[in-house]
């Protein structure tokens, strides 16, 4: 993480896999490493308790935790020309992805007009563990699966429902989190992630 004991371990990954040419390599050292199937059962097993009365009492408790922290740890940032969003409805938003905190002027943002703001994640997120693991999990999240399936049927429908009710949605262009890295690593292959920005009316 950018916090923490191992960021002198994620540092020399970051250089080892850039020697390498692995630019989406898993970097974190305690990131969960699970097969397509876990991935899937995982991710589905998310979706299929994300309705139920006890999720949704978490969610609001971690999305409390979020709207508190959000304004406190973004306390000190600019945001040039807010304005101009005024007329926004839904929309689907990008933003480079270099630490686990980058999200909060994105969502100082949204509740600044009064949008709730979902995050799209790679699946393997939701076993992370400790307070990062629990935000993950509870927080508007959206996960990502490596499944033809999931990704044209179950996906965009789930972004349809959220869209519709005239929310926001981050999509991070990398794949993987690499902390403090200098230029935009999705353009090294822009097969892989495609940045996107998009309003809908």
């Amino acid at each position: 993480m950018i916090i923490g004991k191992n960021r002198r371990q994620v540092i020399l990954n970051i250089k080892k896999s850039v020697k390498e040419k692995n630019f989406y390599a898993k970097v974190e050292p305690n990131d969960p490493i699970l097969s397509k199937k876990e991935r899937l059962n995982l991710v589905k097993n998310f979706w299929a308790n994300h309705d139920k009365l006890f999720s949704r009492i978490i969610n609001l408790i971690a999305r409390g935790i979020l709207n508190v922290g959000t304004p406190i740890l973004t306390f000190n940032t600019k945001i040039d020309n807010p304005t101009s969003l005024k007329n926004l409805s839904s929309a689907i938003v990008t933003c480079n992805h270099y630490n686990q905190f980058d999200c909060l002027p994105l969502k100082r943002l949204a509740m600044k007009y009064h949008k709730r703001l979902y995050f799209v994640i790679e699946d393997t997120n939701l076993k992370l563990p400790s307070w990062i693991g629990f935000l993950m999990r509870n927080i508007d999240s959206i996960p990502v699966t490596a499944s033809i399936e999931y990704l044209g049927r179950d996906f965009p429908r789930h972004l349809e429902r959220i869209l519709i009710r005239n929310n926001w949605i981050v999509i991070y262009p990398e794949q993987e989190l690499w902390q403090n890295y200098r230029k935009i690593i999705a353009n090294l292959d822009p097969c892989k992630r495609v940045p996107i920005i998009m309003q809908l009316k």
